[in-house]
């Protein structure tokens, strides 16, 4: 239960960090047409 509980956190803190990846080093981001 805890492993399952701490994976969820860890994946959400890994969201977390792409997204501030893609906000401060747009390079980073893949590729999108507007």
């Amino acid at each position: 239960m805890a492993t399952r509980v701490g994976s969820k956190s860890i994946c959400g803190c890994l969201t977390l960090l792409q997204a501030w990846i893609y906000e401060y080093f747009p390079l980073f981001r893949p590729s999108q047409i507007l």
